[in-house]
């Protein structure tokens, strides 16, 4: 079991020295025992089992420390273990030390997350509290208790999520941050990721915060300039970057192809500039990226629009945390906290000698050191140093699907008809936009693939007609999808449908993302040919017309000799 070092605070310490003077009477300031309780923040993200190792009178020698007289060996005590085992255990006892020994199978209380927030009735004296955050990692604190005592988590249970939101551009609604959404290829889509702080930071000197953002292959991200709308805030306050990369007063962001980075090199001190209590704060980041390219002859970023994936496969992000879970990790060496008036006791303007004081970046486990399904635990380094300064979130994943409409332009016997063209329009709150991204396919291009769509209302309209064929009316559909949207370890796309094509509906393919439908042209009113019924009715018709001209011209004859 992972723990981490030099656990033994300096009250618990003083403690223990102050016991041993106690065992040779040397008590002063003797308290009366009364009752007390241990407790927790509420929304704690750890447990906490609570042993009793000594009870006895609490009181303090004449520097301050802690001792205790009539000292007994707790209720918790594993069988056999005294009051001289216990001093003896906890005397070099450090952040690694396996205490278990000293107490048996059934503790005191349990307390902290899905348990009570506090165990109440309790004797004075000297107690172990074991801190599990359910992440392989467990801590020792040891408490004195001659008052009511609040355990702070030395395990920094930090939480962390990733979410994107969902748009119906017809309709013009937007949800609120889910796991799942569909987007047309070329719409910025909006990421958010959120920290929320654990409630010891102001426990810490300094405490780092790393988001690492891995962005599907399909999205338009390769420098700084592609993360579209960033915002950063803490407390609902904007952060800003820093000037100087590694400093303390804001973030550094990295961008590579589809992969970027916010390090926050010490996030409490940040807080403090802003005014913010950094205990329990939500870190809030929130931008904005491009799915693929708005035009399939688009040369920028490469291939990026091949690289969209269609139908349940989706378009994946995954994200994590990184930050800092050992409160002893000393973030400023040499610079000294103290000779100012922050209350949260970090270097700032007011410091002497300490302005722009870079923090001591502990180990984040490195790009090659990241969580995933199989190992969501990383700082795996034995040989650093500060290998258990930092713990990692596992990842958090979001879905982002998108589809295809297929047209097969055929005749009245569903063969494959040349000669056709199409337009397809999406109507975006009232108004249609043409969409661009179309394939032409097929023997006689007639198969129309119009790529990168999401939900909506569209109208397919054929600006082109094979000759001898009639122009179809526009036809009206509707794209429907139902996806997983919250609470999704991995976001489904679950069925796929459009309304209003030559069958109604269609069923499209959950697995491609791909509606398909053929769309038929009849043939015009036919003209007559040379020989047929057509031209016998012009000859009976010119024949006539000759005949009634030949009676025309007698009949003039005839009034003409009449007239001589």
């Amino acid at each position: 079991m992972k723990n981490f070092k030099k656990l033994a605070s300096m009250t618990a310490a003083l403690m223990i020295a102050a016991t041993m003077v106690a065992g040779t009477g040397m008590v002063a300031s003797a308290a009366p025992a009364t009752s007390y309780k241990i407790s927790v923040s509420a929304n704690t993200e750890s447990t906490f089992t609570i042993y009793q190792l000594l009870t006895g009178t609490v009181g303090e020698d004449s520097d301050g420390n802690k001792i205790i007289g009539n000292a007994q060996a707790g209720a918790q005590l594993a069988a056999g273990k005294t009051v001289e085992d216990v001093l003896e255990a906890v005397e070099n006892a450090t952040q690694d030390s396996d205490l278990s020994a000293l107490v048996g199978n059934t503790p005191l209380a349990v307390i902290g997350k899905g348990n009570d927030a506090e165990k109440t009735g309790l004797a004075a004296g000297y107690y172990l509290v074991v801190e599990d955050n359910g992440k392989n990692q467990t801590a020792n604190i040891l408490k004195v208790v001659d008052k009511d005592v609040n355990i702070v988590t030395k395990l920094g249970a930090l939480t962390f999520q990733k979410k994107l939101k969902d748009t119906n551009d017809t309709a013009g609604t937007i949800t609120d941050w889910q796991d799942g959404a569909d987007w047309d290829v070329g719409d910025q889509v909006p990421f958010q990721l959120k920290a929320t702080l654990p409630e010891n930071v102001s426990e810490y000197e300094g405490y780092f915060l790393k988001f690492t953002d891995n962005i599907a292959a399909g999205f338009y991200v390769n420098e700084v300039s592609d993360i579209k709308d960033l915002t950063v805030k803490i407390g609902g306050k904007t952060i800003s970057a820093n000037d100087v990369t590694g400093g303390n007063t804001g973030y550094d962001i990295t961008v590579s192809e589809n992969k970027f980075t916010i390090v926050f090199p010490d996030i409490k001190h940040v807080a403090s500039n802003l005014r913010v209590d950094p205990n329990n704060a939500e870190v809030v980041v929130e931008y904005k990226a491009v799915l693929g390219e708005d035009s399939v002859t688009s040369e920028s970023f490469g291939t990026a629009a091949d690289k969209v994936n269609y139908g349940e496969e989706g378009n994946e992000n995954t994200a994590f945390a990184t930050y800092s879970n050992n409160p002893e990790f000393d973030m400023y060496p040499g610079v000294d906290l103290t000779d100012d008036d922050d209350t949260n006791d970090t270097p700032d303007d007011t410091d002497e000698n300490d302005d722009d004081t870079k923090p001591k970046k502990p180990n984040d486990g490195g790009d090659d050191d990241q969580p995933n399904e199989e190992n969501p635990s990383t700082k795996d380094d034995e040989d650093n140093d500060n290998n258990d300064s930092t713990g990692s979130t596992t990842l958090d994943k979001v879905k982002v699907f998108t589809y295809k409409t297929v047209i097969n332009k055929v005749d009245e016997n569903e063969d494959p008809l040349e000669g056709a063209e199409f337009t397809l329009y999406k109507d975006v709150d009232g108004t249609p936009v043409e969409i661009t991204r179309v394939v032409v396919s097929g023997d006689k291009n007639d198969v129309f693939s119009f790529y990168g769509l999401d939900d909506g209302d569209y109208t397919l309209s054929e600006t082109k007609t094979p000759d001898g064929y009639n122009t179809i009316a526009d036809i009206d559909f509707t794209i429907s999808a139902t996806h997983d949207e919250d609470d999704a370890d991995d976001p489904e796309l679950i069925d796929l449908t459009a309304t209003g094509l030559a069958t109604d509906p269609i069923t499209g393919d959950v697995a491609t993302g791909v509606i398909e439908s053929n769309i038929i042209n009849e043939k015009g009113s036919v003209l007559p040919e040379t020989g047929g019924i057509g031209t016998k009715i012009f000859y009976g018709v010119g024949g006539s017309m000759a005949g009634l001209a030949a009676v025309a011209l007698i009949a003039k004859k005839r009034m003409s000799k009449k007239e001589d």
